[in-house]
Parts: structure tokens; C-alpha cells; sequence
């Protein structure tokens, strides 16, 4: 069976990233055997769309970078999964230039956006259909009427609240 691993640091970690599939391809002997990476999550700094995290110290990411980040992992099958889960967007924030140049660029049916706000997924679904989804943890589903009503849209994933991990029957009741 293979072992999946979704792993951060799109942008701030682009090198060790690189240098970590460079290693993989070249020695698999360094690692344990079925190793799939099934994504590589994170955003491009400066994206008013995230989820507001702020690191110093980082440089504001240009589009000739975003091109050359989601080249190199596409050309390697593997998708980029864009962290979108800044919980106060408004309707006007969708047409933030930076945020919808970074989604024309990284656009086809790979790469992967991590959602919370139903105005900004409308939004980017109109806009932008050729992306994948996936539910954000952020929107703190706990609620297990919520959770099957979360299951039953159109998501590659859902990540359900951590504070979950702990309730096994509930867990394993989902569909």
C-alpha cells in the first residue's frame, strides 16, 4: 500500500522541497518503500486569500516564481494545493489581482484549492472551474448533521476539525 503524504512549504520551502524530490528520485534507497507525494500545500506570500499567517523575513512572491514553483511540481505530477482560508472575505476581496493572477497561472485539472468561505468558492468555481476542492478543517465543522451535510458537496477532501479525533464512533459512522 502506498504511503500518501501531503506536505507543506510550497513557497517558503520551494528549495528543500526541490531538494527533497531530487533525493527521492535519485536515492529511494533513503527512504521507506510505496512513497507517493500526493501534494505539496502552502501558498505564494502576500495573498490576501490565505489564511493569514505571518512570517517575516519572506519575500513577496512574483509571477515568474509562482510559474517556475507550479512547473516543477505539475511536471512531476505532483498537484500544488493552495491554502485559501482567510474566514473574513467579502465579495469584493474576490477580484484581488495578485490572488486571481496566481489562480490563472496554476489553473488546470491538477492543482487543488483548500476552501473555507462559500463566497470566495462560488467565486472561484465560476472563475476557475478546472481546479479541485477541498474542505477546509478551518470551518470547524463539529456538528455531525453539519459533517454529512459537508460530505455531500463536491470535494476531493474533506479535513474535519481536529477536535474530532478523539470521537472514534463518530468518526467511523461517516460515510
Amino acid at each position: 500500500m502506498k504511503k500518501n503524504f501531503i506536505l507543506p512549504g510550497l513557497y517558503e520551502h520551494f528549495d528543500l522541497l526541490k531538494y527533497l524530490l531530487f533525493l527521492y528520485e535519485n536515492h529511494k534507497d533513503f527512504f521507506i518503500e510505496n512513497i507517493n507525494f500526493r501534494a505539496i500545500y502552502g501558498n505564494f506570500q502576500f495573498c490576501t486569500w490565505d489564511g493569514g499567517r505571518v512570517f517575516p523575513n519572506y519575500n513577496h512572491a512574483n509571477i515568474e516564481k509562482v510559474i517556475e514553483i507550479k512547473d516543477f511540481f505539475n511536471q512531476k505530477n505532483i498537484p500544488i494545493r493552495l491554502i485559501f482560508t482567510n474566514n473574513l472575505i467579502t465579495e469584493n476581496d474576490c477580484y484581488e489581482h495578485f490572488n486571481n493572477l496566481i489562480l490563472q497561472v496554476c489553473e488546470n485539472s491538477l492543482n487543488e484549492i483548500v476552501i473555507n468561505s462559500p463566497i470566495l468558492e462560488k467565486y472561484i468555481k465560476k472563475e476557475y472551474p478546472l481546479y479541485h476542492f477541498v474542505s477546509s478543517t478551518t470551518k470547524c465543522i463539529t456538528n455531525q448533521i453539519d459533517m454529512i451535510n459537508e460530505l455531500q458537496k463536491e470535494y476531493s477532501m474533506i479535513c474535519i476539525d481536529y477536535n474530532l479525533n478523539h470521537k472514534k464512533e463518530l468518526l467511523f459512522n461517516l460515510s
